[in-house]
């Protein structure tokens, strides 16, 4: 009897933590098996559907894949067990979408039009180039590409940085 306290094992004591185990076992079926009665009772009582917020269905579909497929039908009572799957694939999808990286639609963000507009008269008034142009609105602290306007026929050419100079100097004024 020595040897086994010496190792740490108790078999005296073993059959009644098998039996206190047995027990609290037995309890938290009984607990499981009223729960999802209750659930489907009250399930019975609501009219149409039940709509679930993002962070529900997360909860949800967390716990219950915690579970097991197996163990998930058997006990899932509020949804169907392909719902939770399904709102478990969305939302994975939907986390690696890098939507909140997108601001805007494809391609290259929009020159402000008062940039514009001061292009736009500078080209009007003058017979520069885009190159010039660009190191006339460099030297009033305009920075940026010279690219949005080197495709531009004249005359629109002319027109985009008539727009981008009024408001450009409308705002170099009120400094």
């Amino acid at each position: 009897m020595e040897r086994n306290a010496e190792r740490g094992v108790d078999w005296v004591h073993l059959p009644v933590l098998a039996t206190v185990a047995r027990l609290l076992c037995r309890e938290l079926t009984l607990q499981n098996e009223y729960l999802l009665l209750e659930n489907r009772t009250l399930k019975s009582k609501i009219p149409g559907r039940l709509r679930f917020t993002d962070e529900e269905r997360r909860c949800l579909s967390e716990a219950a894949l915690a579970m097991g497929r197996s163990l998930m039908k058997e006990v899932v009572s509020i949804v169907r067990p392909e719902t939770i799957l399904a709102w478990q694939r969305r939302l994975e999808r939907r986390k690696w979408d890098y939507s909140q990286r997108r601001n805007g639609g494809p391609g290259r963000p929009r020159t402000p039009e008062d940039i514009e507009a001061l292009v736009c008269r500078l080209a009007r008034e003058n017979a520069w180039g885009y190159q010039r142009i660009r190191g006339e609105l460099l030297k009033l602290g305009v920075s940026g590409s010279s690219h949005p306007f080197r495709h531009e026929q004249p005359a629109a050419r002319a027109a985009s940085l008539l727009r981008l100079l009024q408001r450009t100097s409308s705002a170099s004024g009120d400094r």
